[in-house]
């Protein structure tokens, strides 16, 4: 093995949540200024299309955010299973302890 690392709790989670929390305020951006809708709105479908709850109420019209869509769906739910998977991974370790 070239790199031996030990995997800890806190520094698997203070690399995967700023990388969540990245993805989150790049697509509110985006979607803010590419398609013109309020910070809110553009807040309200990001965090909806990471963690996978995806409302109709709004749609990406353009053809650049129908992709960069499908490109942030795919990282931010794996960035999301990613934080899911550590917390629930440290709850059951502390339950068998």
């Amino acid at each position: 093995m070239l790199f031996k690392r030990k995997h800890t709790f806190k520094a698997d989670l203070q690399t995967v949540v700023p990388l969540f929390v990245f993805l989150l305020l790049t697509a509110t951006f985006f979607y803010h200024f590419a398609e013109g809708w309020s910070w809110v709105d553009s807040f309200y479908f990001s965090s909806s299309t990471l963690i996978t709850v995806g409302h109709a109420e709004l749609l990406p019209s353009s053809d650049l955010s129908k992709l960069f869509t499908v490109v942030l769906s795919f990282a931010g739910v794996s960035a999301f299973l990613a934080v899911i998977t550590l917390v629930a991974g440290e709850t059951l370790k502390k339950e068998t302890d």
